[in-house]
């Protein structure tokens, strides 16, 4: 996910990365409440025990991909070379 943010940055695409980064956040909560039997409460006390909603195992945090920050295409102008030769080369 973080070489397709990386790659997607450039492009209008911050609704569809903050989408995707909720909807994996959403599959790794109810994977851990299937694999540890936890109820809501116990996920949130597990999660949130930083002040911060984080996932982390063994000093590996959950990268969320909708913080990247998404740069729009800047104009360049006259700095991009033309591919075909002038109409009168005279």
């Amino acid at each position: 996910m973080r070489g397709w943010a990386n790659y997607f940055k450039y492009a209008v695409a911050k609704h569809t990365l903050s989408k995707m980064d909720d909807f994996t956040w959403w599959r790794l909560v109810h994977m851990l409440r299937a694999r540890h039997g936890w109820n809501w409460g116990q996920v949130r006390r597990h999660l949130a025990a930083s002040g911060r909603w984080k996932i982390t195992a063994n000093g590996i945090e959950y990268f969320r991909i909708e913080g990247v920050t998404v740069s729009r295409y800047t104009y360049r102008g006259n700095k991009i070379p033309t591919p075909r030769p002038p109409a009168n080369p005279a």
